[in-house]
């Protein structure tokens, strides 16, 4: 399904977790991002995105269907006009502000990505497996599900940010590397694509956030960052980081993960003079008090 509005703007996407076990990133090669030059704009949804993202961030929201995009492997729906303003509410809100108020517009404006490529539906995989969303190279975000979009269910609006928070993670460590060591914390540990058939508590005894953070060292920092970020505070340090089951067998686990959080807290502090526990407090309100 195609369309000639290769120029509009657009914005995110995301995929809600439902009907699979598991997510995974896609790694596949896309074509560079190519600014479109200038046209007068007349679609309300277009003007929006342009006030709000490419003029004050250079970020150009991709909503008007365009399957050059997207892998023709998949099936595939367009994102449904009434989400997308809400969408870019949600983003703003949820992804931008949080990092504006801890790191500055600069941060922002450096790191956004110039490209977001908005798609209705989920993107299942042949192994059984959804594709949440993808980040190619610090330039381009992919995120799927937007027609789901429900902002008064809590665990619709916990998933999105997860993809949201765990893409841009993939931005940044593509850009400056990962935290000094990080890799060394659980080298050994690092499974592949064996990822998938690992649960939860086998992860956390390899130190791992998730099991897909499991796969290797990239996606086990986005992993930790996205969830750190957006799971409740009591919920994550009862998971991940207390010792309240002495005799659960994952404690040894559990020290390995609050290790690589304190590389990560590290590491956003000492490069953007961000305080990640801070910018978890600001998220965390937004979803309790939306």
């Amino acid at each position: 399904m195609k369309t000639n509005n290769k120029f509009y703007t657009l914005l995110l996407i995301s995929i809600l977790l439902v009907g699979a076990s598991f997510t995974s990133c896609q790694k596949e090669e896309i074509s560079p991002y190519v600014r479109e030059p200038e046209v007068v704009l007349t679609d309300e949804i277009d003007i929006w995105f342009y006030d709000n993202f490419l003029k004050p961030y250079n970020c150009v929201v991709r909503w008007k269907w365009d399957d050059t995009f997207v892998d023709t492997k998949y099936y595939v729906s367009p994102p449904k006009r009434d989400v997308m303003i809400p969408v870019g509410e949600m983003i703003l809100k949820y992804w931008m502000d949080p990092f504006v108020i801890q790191g500055g517009q600069e941060f922002i404006k450096e790191h956004f990505p110039p490209e977001i490529v908005c798609v209705g539906s989920q993107l299942l995989n042949a192994d059984g497996t959804l594709t949440m969303g993808y980040a190619e190279a610090g330039v381009r975000i992919t995120l799927t599900d937007l027609n789901s979009f429900d902002i008064k269910n809590t665990r619709w609006v916990v998933e999105q940010l997860r993809v949201i928070h765990h893409e841009f993670t993939h931005i940044i460590h593509q850009k400056h590397g990962l935290p000094e060591g990080y890799e060394l914390v659980t080298k050994e540990n690092y499974i592949g694509n064996a990822w998938v058939n690992l649960e939860t508590e086998q992860a956390i005894a390899l130190g791992m956030i998730s099991p897909y953070g499991s796969s290797d060292q990239y996606e086990d920092f986005c992993e930790l960052v996205s969830l750190y970020l957006t799971i409740a505070k009591d919920e994550f340090n009862r998971t991940y980081l207390t010792y309240a089951n002495p005799d659960d067998g994952l404690n040894e686990g559990r020290a390995l993960i609050m290790r690589k959080l304190e590389l990560a807290a590290e590491y956003y502090s000492s490069n953007f003079g961000i305080d990640l526990n801070e910018l978890r407090n600001s998220i965390q309100d937004r979803i309790r008090n939306k």
